[in-house]
């Protein structure tokens, strides 16, 4: 093949092509980045709206009281023999699943309770305190699963805080005590008694029956 015909068949020079498509390349990347930048943008705007709206939620649901007429509170109430103990002491006063439950704010299973078929005359203490909180005479049979009572021994036995864990808004009910966690306190008890239900956990409870004369 002559000089001349290898000149002119021979590719279009090579830097032309390569830049050719690499300015395209360019461009369709950059629209792929822009691309990925607004969605990204709309990924994090979607995600505050979100947490502004679950913050909204939040504090207005502190605004809300579950039980009317019952005062909440964000502590204990101050008393002279008020009992307080590190973490630590408690782990050592009570067993794994007291602790739990009355530290820990957890809930037991529901009808594993021996308290749950309970209806001896008595009372009920606080099983981190001692502090006598209900008695069989205000006991009821839920069919919750948990011992429930419609009214605690005493006004003051108890205290009430405002409890938003688990996307649900419910009010907790504490010890006055010592602040251990008993459980919470709804508004479908017996209409004749007030209308509450202080759904309890059997764990926190210890019973000591009333003694015979």
């Amino acid at each position: 093949m002559s000089a001349t015909m290898f000149i002119l068949f021979r590719p279009v020079s090579s830097p032309s092509v390569e830049g050719f498509f690499f300015h395209k390349f360019e461009n369709v990347w950059n629209i792929r980045g822009q691309d990925r930048v607004t969605n990204n943008m709309k990924s994090l705007s979607a995600l505050g709206c979100f947490v502004l709206l679950a913050l909204i939620a939040t504090c207005f649901a502190h605004t809300q009281n579950t039980t009317p007429g019952l005062k909440l509170t964000t502590h204990g109430p101050s008393r002279p023999d008020k009992v307080i103990h590190t973490d630590a002491e408690w782990k050592v006063l009570l067993t794994k699943k007291q602790y739990e439950i009355l530290r820990g704010h957890g809930t037991e299973a529901a009808f594993c309770s021996p308290l749950l078929a309970n209806h001896g005359e008595g009372t009920f203490y606080c099983a981190a305190c001692g502090l006598p909180l209900f008695t069989t005479g205000a006991k009821f049979d839920s069919g919750t699963g948990w011992p429930s009572f419609f009214q605690p021994a005493t006004k003051d036995a108890v205290w009430y805080k405002l409890d938003t864990g688990f996307g649900m808004i419910r009010t907790e009910v504490n010890c006055s005590r010592c602040d251990s966690h008993l459980g919470h306190v709804f508004d479908d008890g017996p209409a004749d008694k007030g209308g509450r239900r202080y759904c309890m956990n059997g764990e926190a409870l210890n019973f000591k029956p009333k003694a015979k004369k």
